[in-house]
């Protein structure tokens, strides 16, 4: 990292720990870079100020996540810089946009921008608005441009990341073989159960909760439905939902029960399992074995995986391009 950089760093770290100053205060950044300017990008120009405001709600985080000063040098550094580079590739795409007489935003679509953020922003409050623009030091008309180049930006970027290429079953297979270590899953049942407890701790209470046990074992033979005599039934938190616990891996459980529940097939419940002063009967309303899902399971997951990276690199060689073609020149 350069000297002044790491410079500007430490200043940042102190001061905006005790929350004296802004992160970059006009002093240094005037001292060290002229004019406090940031960036350069054809006509516009990024001043340290901007960086600033842009930076200033990750500062907390920052410090959070750092152990010591220097790493926090580091960590602000790297964002500063990335930071500043969205912030250069939202100017060439208002840009762009403005030079290109094809491309409107319709002024009703506007409006409505500009009043939902007055509402969201102010709660239509007149008197907090004119007090933030007079805080901020903008006018009433420079607010609305910092609004129209907001929609401009998000209605770009959207539009750039919307790819129309289409993704083949060939591409599809290929991911899957290719990455197939994304799509394990491990041996797991949606369970359900029933659970009886004994009121005291002697062998005649255990025998009479084996018989109440075996009494509920009987009805679900007889077909009543599990969920429903759960709920009549079980003693436990999960009663209300038909003793449903999910989906469970072997390690969700006790090992005892674990056994009995991996042991059963797919709408099968169990016999009764005395446990300590406990009674269960367990179902598994379904199962998953463990292993690598079949592509046609993932297909859908898989193309919008693809879609998205395709839309990323479309957009990323459309800001190039436009890079490309711009003057630009960083002075951090």
């Amino acid at each position: 990292m350069n000297n002044f950089v790491k410079v500007i760093m430490r200043v940042v770290y102190v001061v905006s720990f005790f929350n004296l100053t802004p992160i970059f205060s006009n002093q240094n950044s005037n001292v060290i870079y002229p004019n406090g300017i940031a960036a350069i990008i054809d006509n516009r120009i990024i001043t340290m100020d901007d960086l600033q405001k842009k930076l200033g709600p990750y500062v907390r985080q920052l410090q959070r996540e750092s152990a010591n000063a220097e790493e926090f040098d580091a960590k602000l550094a790297t964002l500063a810089h990335e930071v500043l580079d969205n912030m250069i590739d939202d100017i060439l795409i208002v840009n762009e946009f403005k030079s290109n007489k094809k491309l409107k935003i319709p002024s009703s679509f506007l409006e409505n921008h500009y009043t939902k953020f007055m509402g969201e922003q102010f709660q239509n409050n007149r008197s907090q608005y004119h007090q933030f623009l007079e805080e901020n030091g903008i006018t009433d008309r420079e607010l609305k441009e910092q609004q129209k180049e907001q929609m401009i930006i998000g209605s770009r970027r959207s539009h750039l990341r919307k790819s129309e290429a289409e993704v083949s079953p060939w591409q599809i297979n290929k991911y899957y073989e290719e990455n197939k270590h994304k799509f394990i899953q491990n041996e797991s049942v949606h369970l359900r159960q029933i659970v009886l407890r004994a009121i005291e701790d002697d062998t005649e209470d255990s025998k009479l909760l084996l018989a109440k046990a075996q009494e509920i074992l009987n009805k679900l033979k007889q077909g009543a439905k599990f969920s429903e005599v759960a709920k009549e039934f079980s003693e436990d938190d999960m009663s209300a939902s038909g003793g449903d616990w999910g989906w469970i891996n072997r390690s969700d459980i006790r090992e005892e029960l674990a056994n009995v529940a991996f042991s059963l097939n797919k709408a099968q419940f169990s016999n009764v399992i005395l446990l300590n002063n406990y009674a269960f009967i367990l179902f598994v309303e379904d199962k998953k074995n463990a292993g690598a899902l079949p592509v046609e399971k993932v297909r859908k997951d898989i193309e919008k995986i693809l879609v998205s990276e395709a839309a990323k690199k479309a957009e990323a060689q459309h800001i190039q391009r436009l890079r490309k073609k711009s003057y630009i020149k960083y002075y951090i």
